[in-house]
């Protein structure tokens, strides 16, 4: 099941309402109301980077399903602080993160289109050269090959929100 940590992707201002009423004493107009709605949200993301702020061992790789100009692509970034918090960034213009119930996911919506992104935290003693030879060469990356290179870091989150 999906659980949302964050995200600025679909918002709808009737979601907003009852905020809306209890902090203003004048009827907003719908323009205030979005930039409203919009500048809490990106407030949010500040609190789940505190609420996620959780040293790991290991370095975080983020593995993508990158939406380019020219086509969809596999890539990867190192996280090398290992610190949950540090993957809630993004240049996208709409992004969620989220619980699968197995790992932590994002989706990021940007002007060439969409990426798919998993982040796992890097196993002890592997090869990680070998493995990240492999995504960029745009090898399929299985269940069991990614769980020999990497360990799932939902269970550190979903700790945190009691998921």
């Amino acid at each position: 099941m999906k659980k949302v940590i964050w995200s600025n992707r679909n918002l709808d201002i009737k979601d907003w309402e009852d905020y809306f009423k209890s902090e203003f004493d004048y009827e907003l107009t719908e323009d205030q109301k979005y930039n409203e709605m919009i500048e809490l949200n990106n407030e949010y993301i500040g609190d789940e980077r505190m609420n996620l702020n959780i040293q790991l061992n290991n370095s975080i790789i983020a593995i993508a399903d990158l939406g380019l100009w020219n086509g969809r692509k596999q890539g990867y970034k190192i996280i090398e602080s290992g610190n949950i918090k540090d993957i809630l960034y993004s240049d996208a213009d709409y992004v969620e993160w989220y619980s699968d119930g197995y790992n932590i996911k994002s989706i990021q919506v940007h002007h060439d289109g969409t990426n798919y992104i998993e982040y796992r935290e890097l196993k002890d003693n592997v090869n990680i050269d070998k493995f990240t030879d492999m995504i960029y060469e745009g090898k399929e990356i299985t269940r069991s090959l990614l769980n020999r290179y990497t360990n799932s870091i939902e269970k550190h989150v979903k700790n945190v929100y009691g998921w």
